[in-house]
Parts: C-alpha cells; structure tokens; sequence
C-alpha cells in the first residue's frame, strides 16, 4: 500500500456490497467507501472506494 500511495495520488475502484471481509481490509487501510449503487452489467450494489495520497515519492 505505502508503494502505491507513493506512486499515486489517487486510487479508486468498486467493491460487491455483499463482500463483507473486503469492505472491513478497505476500510483498515484508510478508504472511504460511498454507499452502494447498482453497477455493472447486472446493476448489482457495489461501494465505489477511495483515497488520496500526498504523492510525495510520486514516480511516473
């Protein structure tokens, strides 16, 4: 995690709602988790996830 917070300023990606452990490591590491919306193919519910960085190391 501290090598990719270093590289980049932001990550995001989706969560299944119905992935309890997931959601419980995301939130340890430090993401914010919206609410869940339906998403995908199936409209299934799914928690957008994201943190910022400061990017200092930032190497592109």
């Amino acid at each position: 995690m501290a090598r990719l917070q270093g590289r980049y300023d932001h990550l995001e990606n989706w969560v299944d709602a119905r992935n309890a452990r997931s959601i419980r490591w995301l939130r340890w590491l430090g993401f914010t988790l919206e609410p869940a919306a339906p998403y995908g193919r199936f409209g299934r519910p799914f928690h957008r996830f994201w943190i910022r960085t400061d990017g200092m190391n930032k190497h592109v």
